[in-house]
């Protein structure tokens, strides 16, 4: 489930996440640098990408919170002044989250697209993060849940907003994606799949390794054919050295190497489930004052045929949108969802 929001950007969100680290006793610190090996396996034609782009980050413009561009050269819309947010599949409303970090609460609101009203609304004890709506009944979701802000890992948890009921909860640090179907996949840290009817006990459906590497977050296809995974290696001392992506089957067979960047963290699918988007973030590798590589985050875009992608794959593209006077610009990090 993904991410918090260029050069001051990155700063700005790894200061906050060291703070976080700092105060929960965690260390994050990593001495591996992303790698570009040019080995590009794999072609697709390198589209330019289509339908709604929802971010919070807009290069152009002094306004902060949740947008929408379109990379067919459409202008860039402010949505909402609250950048903590994700649409629904459809893009038909939208969720924001807004923290109470003294009394560790989060308030939740699903949101109209068209008109910004709140349709549900709710003030949860604890710190939740990385909400995924579901595509079938407005309200559901799911989301990772900590006690506080501070208090290490969460839990991901599906909950049925408007009645304020918890509907299932999965192991620590599992990861899991809605189908659309709306039944949830999930893995284990160790590699295990498992589908549930939410509400229901899992099924297991397949396992998924990659050796010496641990892990930590799953993007289901627009299809519920295949699965995104992200994995993180650690070096001796336990602190973050890399971190990319894999495809597999949603059963967890034909697992392969997707991006070689060794700085990438998460996947959003195009809706059509031909490529996807993802990000080559500094900050996912840091130490606690400098941040492996150089620059802020950059997003792009990549066929989903394509793997082993690195930033000079011939098919991958940076994400180009214009703002409210129609000036270019390029993308940056957070891409929060990619709706039609």
């Amino acid at each position: 489930m993904a991410n918090g929001t260029r050069p001051y950007g990155c700063i700005l969100r790894w200061a906050l996440g060291a703070t976080l680290i700092a105060m929960a006793g965690l260390a994050a610190c990593g001495d591996g640098a992303g790698s570009h090996d040019s080995a590009n396996n794999g072609g697709g034609g390198g589209e330019a990408a289509s339908g709604r782009l929802w971010h919070n980050f807009f290069p152009l413009g002094d306004g902060t919170g949740l947008y929408v561009s379109s990379p067919d050269g459409a202008r860039t819309r402010h949505v909402d002044a609250v950048k903590d947010a994700v649409p629904t599949p459809d893009g038909s409303h939208y969720v924001t989250l807004e923290h109470d970090l003294s009394a560790d609460t989060s308030q939740v609101s699903i949101k109209s697209n068209s008109d910004g009203r709140v349709v549900h609304q709710a003030v949860l004890n604890g710190y939740v993060s990385k909400v995924r709506p579901s595509p079938l009944r407005l309200g559901d979701l799911l989301l990772v849940w900590a006690s506080s802000a501070i208090a290490g890992d969460g839990v991901v948890t599906a909950i049925d907003l408007p009645a304020r009921r918890t509907l299932q909860r999965w192991p620590t640090r599992a990861a899991a994606d809605w189908l659309p179907d709306g039944r949830v996949i999930s893995a284990e840290p160790t590699g295990a799949v498992h589908v549930a009817i939410v509400g229901q006990q899992d099924s297991a459906v397949g396992t998924l390794s990659v050796p010496g590497w641990t892990l930590r977050g799953l993007w289901s296809d627009p299809t519920g054919s295949r699965i995104v995974t992200r994995w993180m290696r650690f070096n001796a001392s336990g602190d973050p050295a890399e971190t990319d992506l894999w495809i597999a089957g949603a059963d967890g067979t034909g697992l392969q190497r997707l991006t070689r960047t060794g700085l990438t963290s998460y996947a959003v699918w195009a809706p059509d489930g031909r490529s996807f988007a993802f990000d080559w973030d500094p900050a996912n590798v840091c130490t606690g004052t400098a941040c492996v590589g150089a620059g802020s985050c950059e997003l792009h875009t990549a066929p989903a045929t394509a793997r082993e992608v690195t930033l000079d794959h011939a098919s991958v593209r940076p994400i180009a949108v214009t703002d409210d006077e129609g000036q270019a610009a390029t993308l940056g990090c957070d891409l929060l969802g990619w709706t039609r």
